[in-house]
């Protein structure tokens, strides 16, 4: 009996250690790169998150256009977009030659499209959202009353722990939707796609917040991460080190 609590106990600490130093590994990176942000990174299944810094992976803030994940969910899921439909462009100049054009729900996605989703969300209207937000549990659940781009403008928060656990319960149909609904949005998430592993992710970026969140699928499980980093300009770099870090945290723990 002796042994056995002595051998669980080391087991114990050898878990709660590697976790640790994989916490140390993301807090690493976040100083080498002379950022302001943070990374949570978790298996899916697995109780335990990785995190460079446990108080910023509670803060939240504006999720920016991470939210076309859930916005895509509740657009297909509630028949207010197909992925056959055109998303018809008005002709205005919105100083983005990729948004100047009309575009389908996936490219609309891929491009991140304000002007698209702001065509989408007048079809769903804010009552709904706030219903739904209310029922997904996403952020703190709360689109407010601005009925233009509230993910930019409105009330809704998330923080980089409620992204994990909102892409977890995603990828284990936890969230209500139909099955047709979550597959069709994760492939138009599909970002990097190689013969060793697939990332599905979005980008997000207002007022100086970028966000990087998705996950990765290999043959040997699923792991889920959120990268918010603050001070991201469109001149000073941080656009491409959102994704950037993620990849090196990533690889760093010997996920990819």
């Amino acid at each position: 009996g002796i042994k056995m609590i002595k051998a669980v106990s080391i087991l114990a600490f050898w878990v709660s250690f590697s976790f640790c130093q994989n916490d140390s590994i993301l807090q690493n990176l976040i100083a080498n790169r002379n950022v302001d942000g943070v990374i949570v990174i978790k298996k899916l299944g697995s109780s335990e998150l990785l995190e460079s810094d446990s108080i910023k992976a509670k803060n939240e803030v504006l999720p920016a256009s991470t939210f076309k994940i859930a916005n895509t969910l509740i657009a297909l899921d509630g028949g207010y977009i197909s992925l056959k439909d055109t998303i018809i462009w008005d002709g205005k100049d919105r100083g983005n030659p990729q948004w100047n054009q009309s575009h389908t729900i996936r490219s609309a996605f891929k491009c991140s499209c304000v002007w698209c989703y702001e065509k989408i969300e007048k079809k769903i209207g804010i009552k709904i959202y706030n219903q739904e937000l209310e029922r997904i549990q996403y952020g703190n659940a709360t689109a407010g009353a601005i009925d233009t781009s509230f993910w930019l403008y409105g009330d809704l928060r998330i923080s980089a722990e409620q992204q994990v656990d909102f892409l977890e319960r995603l990828i284990s149909q936890k969230l209500g939707f139909k099955e047709s609904s979550y597959e069709i949005t994760e492939d138009i998430m599909k970002d990097i796609e190689n013969v060793d592993y697939t990332i599905y992710a979005k980008t997000g970026w207002v007022g100086g917040i970028g966000w990087y969140v998705g996950y990765v699928k290999k043959e040997n499980g699923c792991w889920i991460f959120a990268t918010r980093l603050s001070g991201v300009t469109k001149d000073n770099g941080l656009l491409k080190t959102r994704q950037e870090i993620t990849i090196e945290a990533l690889k760093r723990l010997k996920i990819i």
